[in-house]
C-alpha cells in the first residue's frame, strides 16, 4: 500500500495503508525484528539451505545464531507438496512464527503445504 518508491540507503518511513498484503508484511516485519537469527550483516546470521524430499519445488532453509533459529519452507509450486527433511540441521522444537502452534522436527517429520505456501517456524528456547 505504499504509493512511492522508498530511499534505498536513507531512512524512509512506511506509510501503511490498506493493501491486500499489508498485514503480512507487516506480521514478516515483527517476526524479523523479534528474532535476531533474522538481522542483517553481522548481527544475523548465515542462511544454510535444508534439503529436502521436493528440491525441485520446495525452498528451505535455517538461520541458527546460537541463542535464536528460524526455520522457513516455501513452496514454489502450485501444487500440495508432502516434504521430507533427510538432513538433521532443522530438528529441534519450535512454534509456528504465525499460529503459535508447537511443532517438531526430527528424522521422519514430513510438512505438508499446499500450493505456493509458506512455513516460518522459531525455534523453543
Amino acid at each position: 500500500g505504499n504509493e512511492k518508491r522508498l530511499e534505498f540507503f536513507e531512512k524512509d518511513p512506511i506509510v501503511w495503508r490498506d493493501h491486500e498484503h499489508g498485514e503480512l508484511f507487516k506480521q514478516l516485519i515483527q517476526i524479523k525484528k523479534a528474532n535476531p537469527a533474522l538481522w542483517n550483516a553481522q548481527w544475523g546470521a548465515r542462511m544454510q539451505q535444508v534439503l529436502n524430499s521436493q528440491g525441485e519445488r520446495v525452498f528451505s532453509f535455517v538461520r541458527d545464531n546460537g541463542s535464536n533459529k528460524v526455520f522457513a519452507v516455501f513452496n514454489f509450486s502450485g501444487e500440495d507438496r508432502e516434504v521430507l527433511f533427510p538432513t538433521t540441521l532443522h530438528h529441534g522444537t519450535y512454534h509456528d512464527a504465525f499460529t503459535r502452534d508447537p511443532f517438531t522436527f526430527g528424522t521422519t517429520t514430513t510438512l505438508a503445504l499446499e500450493p505456493w505456501g509458506y512455513r516460518v517456524f522459531v525455534a523453543e528456547s
